[in-house]
């Protein structure tokens, strides 16, 4: 059975206004289909939110059996993970003169200036979304 589904961004959960079109479905009614997530490219609300600022995006290291078959070829690349990150949690945007940028500097951050994005474990975005003045955010479902 193959069906024809919207696609939602990974980030904020929007829909991306494109579709998808399923064949690995069985026994599943058209109708009670959700949007779903195809890749990992951020829509065009999302890249236009992380301009403004520095993206602060949680993810975590992907894990089989808490994200499903993801191809590795669709997973962020990470030095930490080798099995790569997936989006997890949403994100905001900070100012790039924000003192919590200076303090990921120290932690060895290199690039915190305007557009460049850093992901964090989501239990991280989520204490620095309690302390943070942002420029904007998204939150993922």
């Amino acid at each position: 059975m193959s069906i024809v589904t919207m696609t939602k961004c990974a980030y904020c959960g929007e829909p991306r206004g494109d579709i998808a079109i399923r064949t690995d479905l069985k026994d599943v009614y058209p109708d009670t289909m959700q949007p779903i997530i195809v890749d990992f490219v951020p829509c065009e609300k999302c890249k236009k939110a992380w301009a403004e600022g520095v993206a602060i995006i949680g993810a975590r290291a992907y894990d089989k059996n808490l994200h499903g078959k993801i191809p590795k070829s669709m997973r962020l690349t990470s030095s930490n993970a080798p099995d790569g990150l997936v989006p997890d949690g949403g994100y905001l945007v900070l100012d790039p003169q924000s003192n919590i940028l200076k303090h990921f500097q120290e932690l060895g951050v290199k690039n915190t200036s305007k557009g460049a994005r850093i992901f964090v474990d989501p239990e991280i975005l989520f204490e620095i979304s309690r302390n943070a003045t942002r420029v904007n955010s998204g939150d993922s479902d």
